[in-house]
């Protein structure tokens, strides 16, 4: 089983962040709602529509993302048979949170969890944690030099991290940093295959996942 769900663009992990920075800039005015749903639409249409997403959300104080494991307890409860790679969620007016699942082709599937909150995590401390863990390794990863390999690998890391990062809509500025970080050393941990158990390398993959899930999580309503 890989360390991390697949990134590249287009993958489940790409919808969901791109999903959650395209709505952030919709409810926070900075990208027009008729580009926002096009930018939404390309990315697939969960059953109750858009339009009612952004309605719903607007209630919610976080949007957060999740890269769901296997095991993770930070996971969300899900039907049976079914699996995710990533997620986006908020809380609900009424309690609990609602859950939208990317699932194969272009398809949402919606969850509600009665019993979990959907909280935003805290970027700063997933930024020291990252730092923390790249230096402990750095004899293994260093994220400079994302791939071990051919120029050509390196390029497409490159440009997966931009997909993920520069859309349209951008990420906002002061999240960038981290999240190219933590996608470039999870796109290297996947594609150069560095094993679990060199240097501890699952605790890197872990922090670098929760490095993208900060980055892409983001406080839509501050009252």
């Amino acid at each position: 089983m890989p360390l991390s769900p697949g990134l590249d663009k287009g993958s489940a992990a790409w919808r969901a962040g791109r999903a959650a920075v395209t709505l952030a800039a919709v409810l926070d005015a900075r990208l027009a709602a008729d580009d926002g749903l096009d930018a939404l639409v390309a990315l697939g249409v969960p059953e109750e529509g858009w339009w009612s997403v952004l309605g719903d959300i607007r209630q919610a104080p976080w949007l957060e993302v999740r890269l769901p494991r296997s095991g993770d307890p930070r996971g969300v409860p899900l039907p049976r048979h079914v699996s995710a790679d990533a997620a986006v969620g908020w809380s609900c007016h009424d309690g609990g949170s609602r859950w939208l699942i990317p699932t194969g082709g272009i398809q949402w599937l919606t969850v509600h969890s009665p019993e979990t909150q959907a909280a935003g995590p805290d970027a700063e401390e997933a930024a020291r944690t990252l730092r923390s863990e790249v230096v402990r390794v750095a004899h293994v990863l260093d994220p400079d030099t994302p791939a071990r390999g051919e120029a050509r690998e390196r390029s497409r890391i490159e440009r997966d991290v931009d997909s993920w990062i520069l859309g349209p809509p951008a990420l906002p500025g002061q999240r960038r940093a981290l999240a190219s970080m933590s996608l470039r050393i999870l796109l290297s941990i996947t594609r150069a295959g560095i094993p679990r158990a060199e240097a501890g390398a699952d605790r890197l993959e872990r922090a670098a996942r929760a490095g993208v899930e900060a980055a892409f999580s983001s406080r839509v309503n501050s009252g």
